[in-house]
C-alpha cells in the first residue's frame, strides 16, 4: 500500500510538472503553429463544420476532432499556448488511465500505477503531451477502445460488460474523427494478434 502511494506520487509529480510547464515554450515546429491556427479560425470565424488556415482556404489534411478540441479549448481559457496543449494533455490523461485500469485488471493495483508511471515518465510520451498534434488524441482514443475491449471481456456483470463495448465503439468512432480509419486497422490488427 505505501508503495502504491509512493508511485501515485510520483506520477502526480510528473504531471504537476507537465501542467506547470506546458505553456512556458512558444508553439515550436510549423505542424504545432498549424494545428493551433486552424483551431483558432475555428473560434475567430465561427465555421467549426470546416477545418480552414485561413477564411476561405480549407484544410482537409487531417479529420476534425483535434481541431475541435483545440478550439474549444482556446475559446473556454483564451488563445494561448496552455489553451492549445491542453487537449494533448487531456489524450496522455485518458491514454494513462486506461493503461491503468487495464494493467490493474492484469496484475493488481501497485502494477497499474508502475505501468502509468513508466508512460509518464518516457521521454516521448512527456513531450507529446505538451503539444499541438493529434498523436494523443489518436493514442488515446486507441487506449480507450481496446481497453474497454479488453475490460468488457470477462466483465462478470453483463450490464457492465455492455457499457464497456460501447465505450470502445465510441472511441472507435472518435478515433476516425481524430486519424482516420487507421485506428481501426490498429484495433483490428491487434484484435487479430490477440
Amino acid at each position: 500500500m505505501a508503495r502504491s502511494r509512493m508511485l501515485l506520487a510520483a506520477l502526480l509529480a510528473i504531471g504537476a510538472l507537465r501542467v506547470a510547464t506546458l505553456g512556458a515554450i512558444p508553439l515550436i515546429d510549423k505542424s504545432e503553429a498549424r494545428y493551433a491556427e486552424i483551431g483558432r479560425q475555428m473560434v475567430v470565424t465561427g465555421d467549426w463544420s470546416m477545418p480552414q488556415l485561413e477564411p476561405g482556404h480549407p484544410y482537409w489534411g487531417k479529420p476534425p476532432l483535434h481541431f475541435w478540441a483545440t478550439a474549444a479549448s482556446l475559446r473556454a481559457l483564451g488563445f494561448s499556448e496552455f489553451a492549445a496543449r491542453l487537449p494533448s494533455l487531456l489524450g496522455a490523461f485518458l491514454v494513462l488511465f486506461a493503461t491503468q485500469r487495464v494493467a490493474r485488471r492484469l496484475r493488481g493495483a501497485e502494477v497499474g500505477w508502475l505501468a502509468c508511471l513508466i508512460l509518464a515518465s518516457s521521454g516521448l510520451f512527456f513531450t507529446l503531451a505538451a503539444q499541438v498534434a493529434l498523436d494523443l488524441t489518436l493514442t488515446a482514443c486507441s487506449s480507450v477502445a481496446l481497453g474497454s475491449f479488453f475490460l468488457a471481456h470477462g466483465q462478470p456483470d453483463p450490464r457492465r460488460a455492455r457499457l464497456l463495448h460501447w465505450l470502445g465503439f465510441l472511441a472507435l468512432g472518435a478515433g476516425l474523427l481524430a486519424k482516420g480509419p487507421v485506428l481501426v486497422a490498429l484495433w483490428a490488427g491487434t484484435l487479430a494478434l490477440a
